[in-house]
């Protein structure tokens, strides 16, 4: 089939989305909220130039962006800081909006397209997997020359964790491509050099993400419905339990376990304390992004040379319940369902990763970063991204100039 000029550009694009994104979140992962923007914005200048008109992303998922949005915004008023707080829900909105229609382009290009784009996700991934075995088996002599630093040892470890992260979740949409194809042989390798190579570093979020990832994939093998109740039961636990558990981990003194690292031991103080200023205010929570502002607050409740709350709670549901209370978190959960619901559409193997990849991005939100940051939510949306882009017949409507091949009753945004 003659490829139409807007779906030839959207393909060079796309090919460059997924060539650049795998060594990019690796090795320097605030570049992916330029990369994430550029491509949405040279994206949507296509589909304009041919259509004169944007594709409509899924609109329940979409009001339920701009519900949480919406309630970020109010919830702004009674934080600590008004004017940076609504900035801040500004910048989260332009990452929101791209994310949205990247997705509803990503599934109306044509199927061989979509399948040329998967040869270059495989390269970057690729590539990625190469680079981050040369810093690992000869002192991160690329760190060095990108960042002009010489460090020791433990800070490079350091600051090569957000890229094990990225790559305990880039590793499934990859899995679901050579699955797809057949080549499952070579699906168990890249998952098993992925494995040995997080083994390698010191990020414990991205372990914790890969093997909530890898049993949620064991589990959706068993049974269509399988996967569903892993992702449900997580979002429930998450956002309805952890406050609980937080508490209780802190009374059997996990905070001075030796079976612990230092890091997850100060993680423990920190939910805890979380957990006390969620019950203080338990419905509306304590403002938008106000959790940056608790350690001035309260500088006294800090352990040494622990704070009680560094800058977020390197956890997200308690973030949530402490920023933007019982009503957030019912926002979120909603907003979590309706992504849930839109990967049972999906073919087998796309649908079993997605729901892995859904699983360990939870898990790594849960264990490290603050949620709010411009780069953890653009790594969450390209890596969702990478699914409608690589995975066979996911088009429902007419691509851009041009008919789409296949169909698929749901895709994920």
């Amino acid at each position: 089939m003659q490829v139409a000029p807007a779906q030839d550009r959207l393909s060079i694009i796309f090919r460059a989305f997924c060539l650049v994104l795998p060594p990019l979140s690796v090795f320097a992962q605030r570049g992916v909220v330029a990369l994430l923007l550029v491509v949405a914005g040279s994206a949507c200048f296509v589909v304009w130039r041919a259509e004169r008109r944007l594709p409509v992303p899924d609109r329940a998922i979409t009001m339920a962006f701009g519900v949480l949005l919406l309630w970020c915004a109010v919830a702004s008023f009674w934080g600590f800081d008004v004017v940076r707080s609504l900035i801040l829900a500004l910048r989260i909105g332009v990452i929101f909006a791209a994310g949205l229609l990247l997705s509803a382009i990503a599934c109306r290009l044509d199927h061989g397209i979509r399948k040329k784009l998967g040869d270059w996700l495989l390269a970057g991934i690729s590539i990625s997997l190469v680079l981050t075995a040369v810093e690992l088996a000869f002192g991160y002599p690329f760190f060095e020359v990108v960042t002009g630093l010489s460090s020791d040892r433990a800070d490079l470890d350091y600051r090569l964790n957000r890229g094990a992260t990225a790559m305990a979740m880039l590793v499934w949409p990859a899995v679901a491509l050579l699955w797809h194809r057949g080549v499952v042989v070579g699906a168990m390798i890249l998952l098993t050099v992925v494995a040995v190579m997080l083994s390698l570093m010191t990020s414990g979020a991205a372990v914790v993400g890969a093997i909530a990832g890898g049993f949620t994939a064991l589990v959706a093998v068993t049974h269509r419905k399988a996967g569903r109740v892993v992702v449900v039961s997580v979002m429930v636990l998450a956002l309805a339990g952890l406050s609980l558990a937080a508490k209780e981990i802190y009374r059997r003194d996990w905070q001075n376990a030796e079976w612990l690292s230092r890091s997850a031991q100060h993680r423990v103080d920190i939910w805890n304390n979380t957990a006390r200023l969620i019950e203080q205010k338990p419905l509306t929570g304590w403002g938008f992004d106000a959790a940056r502002a608790f350690t001035k607050m309260d500088p006294s409740r800090d352990r040494g040379s622990w704070q009680m709350m560094p800058l977020h709670p390197h956890n997200a549901p308690l973030q949530i319940l402490v920023e933007l209370g019982a009503v957030g978190a019912a926002i979120v959960f909603v907003l979590l369902w309706l992504l849930a619901g839109r990967l049972e559409g999906l073919p087998k193997s796309s649908r079993i990763c997605s729901q892995a990849l859904f699983v360990s991005t939870l898990a790594i939100a849960g264990t490290a970063y603050g949620l709010w940051q411009n780069q953890w939510l653009a790594m969450m949306f390209s890596a969702a991204l990478l699914i409608p882009l690589t995975s066979p017949a996911l088009a429902q409507n007419p691509a851009p100039g041009g008919a789409a091949e296949g169909s698929s009753p749901g895709a994920p945004p």
